[in-house]
């Protein structure tokens, strides 16, 4: 007996996978960038100008994508087929970490003069707000 959640996580799962895979240097929208036995794209989004997903986290209908460009995407999954990026956020350097919990996310960043976290209120995902930058030198 399947369960309807199932189908709605494997279905997110399968855009998420998608995100980490496509990006506006290598692929159109649209375009399959590699065959695969078992998987079935179902959509797609471009992150601007992002050639390196260094991070995703997906919580509810939105994944958090960090990027080495120092942007923190955040990409509505409500409808695979249809995914949209509804807004980014300058993280003061390469977003390598990405957590949320709940209204918060937590971004780990490190750039050339150190490395820190970024304390952001995701409660309206299309209106992020930085709460908070803390950095550590070196």
């Amino acid at each position: 007996m399947e369960r309807p959640w199932v189908r709605m996580v494997l279905r997110n799962l399968v855009s998420v996978v998608t995100i980490a895979l496509v990006d506006g240097a290598s692929a159109q929208e649209g375009e399959v960038t590699a065959d695969s036995l078992n998987v079935t794209q179902v959509g797609s989004v471009v992150l601007a100008r992002e050639r390196v997903v260094s991070d995703l986290y997906v919580a509810g209908s939105h994944a958090y994508v960090g990027s080495i460009g120092g942007i923190l995407y955040i990409v509505d999954i409500s409808q695979p087929s249809n995914m949209r990026k509804v807004a980014e956020v300058a993280a003061g350097g390469s977003a390598l970490d990405v957590k949320v919990d709940g209204d918060m996310a937590v971004v780990g960043v490190r750039s050339e003069s150190g490395g820190g976290v970024v304390v952001i209120d995701v409660s309206e995902p299309s209106m992020p707000q930085v709460l908070d930058r803390v950095s550590q030198p070196g």
